[in-house]
């Protein structure tokens, strides 16, 4: 995880964590996509089933379109793939895989297979010797099947060149492959509020004129024809796509389908692999239904559309109470934060509970006026052990900082506190998606369980931090205290204090 975690440091100095590009990996995907399919729109106007390759040649040498549409073509599916796999890899890495998380990652191992697929039917189209090697490996791997009454290799290895009808059969699943991305993208994305499909546009713009830079200075080419009657030794491959080629060939048939069904298999069974333990899982959300106004607004900023409306059956007040989906929650507690009643969350973290920790935080603590209180999401930076020990700042670390109750801050400001610093992830590597987005929607924007009005917002300080980037939160927690010294702090005591009891 360091690794993840260093790599991403070096695009945050780059490009920002707004621009970092590995933030936002699975939708680059999607957008990777769509230029190769808007791209392959046009390439296929030009191919022609009874001349493959001499098809293919022909768009090569149109210079003004196809001499770098084909490139572009190939560079954007490469980049899709690529971005796939990595965004498969950060979701292992950061653990967003059991649990309600689940049905994501099983549908996204069919998308990066499907996705993987239609690349090597798009190699399989051109009629070059690459072509032919893949081909007849993959007929050599279909014949251990049940799927047909007679060997289909021995159609590849032939004297005679493969007819018109087995381009055609393969360009129309190259086509219907994308058909069907679709359907597993909605399936990918079925279990989130708000799924965001597309990077921001100044990345689209910047990845699309990086792509076209690639196909003008480093066009793809084109391998020579597919013979019949030659024996080919040596062919191109493809390092995204057809890596497995080169291995596949040195194995039998029997070793190369069974490496592939093993693997496969090993990345479908991952979420069940690496779920923990019960008594490790983090507590789920529940509702107090007497304490629910029906407000809606859990129900709206759940991330994972965890939360539903449904008929009160207890208690009086509004007809319809929050309900919790176990089966989609996260324990993400953003939740928590978004009940004013604060009759909402996972067990040891609802408001009441945020309160309850604080006071136990403050409690034996002198001097409080000179103090910061800082509050960390555990999945961002660690503090050096230096500042831990240094009297003029209070750490705390939360789960999530979409979780933190604006009610928590105001108890702490009420007993005394100087100012407090809050650490959350870059927004756009949230694990639990929109925690930063909420935060900063209740402290400033004055959304639903917001800040109380009458606090001064300059007394709160709201940083996004990589995982890496502690200089820099030090730098600016040091800003911050300097500036809380200078800035006179008014008398906290006079601000009502939220009611706390819960009728049981």
């Amino acid at each position: 995880m360091k690794l993840f975690s260093r790599i991403d440091y070096f695009f945050d100095r780059l490009y920002t964590w707004r621009y970092n590009p590995l933030y936002q990996s699975g939708v680059i995907a999607i957008f990777l996509l769509l230029v190769a399919i808007a791209t392959g729109t046009y390439l296929v106007f030009f191919y022609k089933v009874a001349l493959p390759y001499q098809s293919v040649e022909r768009i090569q040498n149109q210079i003004w379109l196809g001499a770098w549409i084909r490139p572009l073509h190939r560079y954007a599916a490469d980049g899709s793939v690529v971005m796939a796999g990595y965004h498969m890899l950060r979701m292992f890495m950061q653990k967003r895989l059991w649990g309600a998380r689940t049905l994501a990652w099983i549908s996204g191992i069919l998308l990066l297979g499907t996705l993987f697929f239609t690349g090597i039917t798009g190699f399989m189209l051109v009629s070059d010797i690459h072509s032919k090697v893949l081909s007849t490996e993959i007929a050599r791997l279909l014949d251990l099947l049940p799927l047909f009454s007679e060997p289909i290799s021995s159609t590849f290895n032939g004297p005679l060149p493969l007819s018109r009808s087995f381009f055609f059969a393969i360009l129309f699943i190259h086509i219907s492959l994308p058909l069907g991305l679709g359907l597993l993208l909605w399936l990918h994305t079925s279990k989130l509020a708000r799924p965001a499909l597309l990077p921001p546009k100044k990345l689209m713009w910047g990845l699309l004129s990086l792509l076209l830079l690639v196909a003008v200075v480093l066009p793809t080419p084109l391998a020579p024809n597919a013979d019949p009657h030659a024996m080919i030794t040596r062919f191109p491959f493809n390092f995204f796509f057809t890596f497995w080629l080169p291995l596949s060939i040195k194995l039998s048939s029997l070793a190369s389908l069974s490496l592939f069904i093993f693997s496969s298999s090993l990345f479908i069974a991952v979420p069940w692999l690496f779920k923990p333990s019960p008594e490790k899982q983090p507590a789920k959300s529940f509702v107090h239904e007497k304490s629910c106004t029906g407000c809606t607004s859990c129900y709206k900023d759940c991330p994972f559309d965890a939360i539903d409306m449904v008929p009160r059956s207890i208690g009086h007040g509004s007809a319809f109470v929050a309900k919790v989906d176990p089966s989609h929650c996260v324990s993400c507690g953003i939740c928590a934060a978004a009940c004013d009643p604060m009759g909402v969350g996972p067990a040891g973290r609802t408001g009441r509970d945020q309160i309850r920790d604080m006071e136990n935080l403050l409690k034996n603590k002198i001097r409080l006026k000179e103090t910061i209180l800082v509050m960390g999401c555990q999945q961002s930076i660690a503090w050096p052990e230096s500042m831990m020990r240094n009297p003029r700042f209070l750490f705390h670390t939360i789960s999530c900082a979409g979780g933190l109750h604006s009610a928590c801050l105001e108890h702490a400001l009420k007993r005394g506190i100087a100012g407090i610093f809050i650490v959350s992830c870059p927004p756009r590597n949230c694990i639990n998606r929109e925690g930063p987005k909420w935060l900063m929607a209740r402290l400033y924007q004055g959304h639903e369980s917001s800040l109380n009005p009458t606090i001064d917002r300059d007394l709160v300080c709201v940083s996004p931090f990589g995982c890496m980037e502690t200089l820099r939160a030090m730098e600016e927690l040091k800003m911050f205290s300097e500036k809380i010294k200078q800035k006179h702090s008014p008398d906290m005591s006079k601000l009502p204090e939220k009611e706390c009891a819960m009728e049981i």
